[in-house]
């Protein structure tokens, strides 16, 4: 039996108004690896690049214009921690991940699509086939949607907080890396000195053992120390460039520039231990108890229904009719409340997490202050009490052996030796001082006067990432 053309008109009306609507959703396109150009552009990465100089300005003050950020005469440390916001891989990947959680807040309040129907009827014992054609649409009369956008944005923020912290923990890294190479240097210095002063006594030595005025057992200890003192200069050379590579691994450089070292570590002065609310760890569990409230408001919501109304129009039984079908669902028999214990029990757990960040920091804070005051205490303990009676040492045998005095070569080697020594001692003290400092300021947090040293966030806003802001 031939198909009626009037039946069908509207309803195919419908359809193409759904196929023009389904035309406006995106297509896609592949974007695939270039890593051969990824690598070369690694390479040929330098500190002085554009956008490491343009971040460096929009963090300068007022005035300063580019003079703050000028690589070219060696890299420093807050240098060098700028160049490890721009390049450093992982805040790359972090950064990508906010970006993810950011695009799907930004549509966390869009309606449900609307959906189109077609109702197809036809009397088995003859008749035209005949449609009806609807369009439903779910009106979010709960105020669910809101919750929701809510909930994604506490999301959002969590994912900055995360963000803020790796990067304070990236430019607390830099500081460590930063104050290796440089106790790696001073360690390439001290020996080198030290080698110096062992090649001017061996010149000595042999002199003395080829007039025979010198035994040669004991001639044969300089000429030791000389080849221990070579290898030990080749080793920590070497040491030195390990330490180098370390820095450019966390920068994200594939070599490291000329650096502007100043020092081990920042001069001695007490600074501030923070509070909770600026540690890194409890301002990301205080965000996150943020969400788990969001998500147990959004599933308490859920229990109240949302409209869901379908208009639609056709023809049945020879008769155009107009069809509007209205349905709530009635929160009598499951009433969600599955998810809403699980929401309250995800609450819960997202407390005891923000608590016991509380009590990590609090530990940590405390175990680092000790260890800061233990560091200064032996680092003052070997410049006020062991290097002045080395240094008097040395200097009271080179004065003897100067006019002539009678100084065993056992007594010259052990003074040289024990000068060395201390020299190290001291490098390892102020090491570990520096580390200590650093470390304490990771874990009190930026502070609140926004500076690129020390920048904080309230817990209650969104933190700004210092890239890709």
């Amino acid at each position: 039996m031939p198909t009626s053309r009037s039946s069908f008109r509207h309803p195919a009306l419908a359809l193409s108004l759904a196929v023009a609507l389904a035309g406006g959703c995106r297509s896609y396109g592949p974007s695939p690896l270039a890593l051969d150009a990824h690598e070369a552009t690694f390479i040929a990465r330098e500190a002085s690049a554009s956008e490491v100089a343009e971040f460096a300005r929009s963090l300068a003050p007022a005035g300063a214009g580019a003079a703050a950020f000028d690589p070219s005469d060696g890299l420093s440390v807050g240098e060098a921690e700028i160049v490890a916001l721009v390049f450093n891989p992982d805040l790359r990947e972090r950064r990508l991940a906010a970006g993810i959680v950011a695009a799907g807040a930004a549509h966390a309040a869009d309606w449900d699509d609307p959906r189109v129907g077609l109702d197809l009827t036809r009397i088995l014992d003859g008749g035209d086939w005949e449609a009806i054609g609807s369009i439903s649409l779910t009106i979010p009369i709960s105020g669910r949607l809101e919750i929701e956008k809510a909930r994604a944005d506490a999301e959002h923020l969590v994912a900055l907080e995360e963000l803020a912290r790796d990067e304070w923990l990236v430019r607390a890294e830099v500081r460590r890396r930063f104050a290796r190479v440089a106790a790696a240097a001073a360690r390439v210095a001290a020996a080198e000195v030290h080698l110096a002063r062992i090649e001017e006594i061996d010149v000595l030595v042999r002199t003395l053992e080829e007039r025979g005025e010198l035994a040669r057992i004991e001639a044969r200890l300089f000429a030791i120390e000389r080849a221990t003192g070579a290898a030990e200069l080749a080793s920590l050379r070497a040491d030195l460039e390990h330490a180098r590579i370390d820095l450019a691994r966390v920068l994200g450089l594939a070599k490291v520039p000329a650096l502007a070292i100043d020092g081990i570590g920042a001069a001695p002065a007490p600074g501030e231990t923070g509070d909770a609310l600026r540690n890194p760890e409890v301002r990301v569990a205080r965000a996150a108890y943020a969400v788990a409230e969001r998500a147990l408001e959004a599933e308490v919501r859920r229990q109240f229904p949302d409209l869901e109304i379908g208009p639609g129009y056709g023809k049945q039984d020879g008769d155009r009719q107009l069809v509007l079908g209205l349905s709530v669902p009635i929160p009598v028999l499951s009433g969600n409340r599955r998810a809403i214990n699980k929401a309250e029990a995800a609450r819960e757990l997202a407390r005891a997490r923000a608590e016991h960040a509380v009590e990590r920091f609090l530990l940590d804070r405390a175990e680092a202050i000790a260890h800061t005051e233990h560091a200064v205490e032996r680092r003052e303990r070997i410049e006020r009490e062991i290097v002045p009676l080395v240094d008097a040492q040395e200097s009271e045998v080179r004065r003897v052996v100067a006019l002539g005095g009678e100084v065993t070569s056992l007594v010259v080697l052990e003074s040289v030796k024990r000068q060395h020594e201390t020299r190290l001692e001291l490098i390892e003290a102020r090491l570990e001082e520096a580390l200590a400092r650093i470390e304490l300021e990771a874990v009190a947090g930026e502070n609140p006067d926004g500076s690129v040293e020390e920048q904080s966030n309230d817990g209650a806003e969104a933190p700004q990432s210092e890239v890709g802001r």
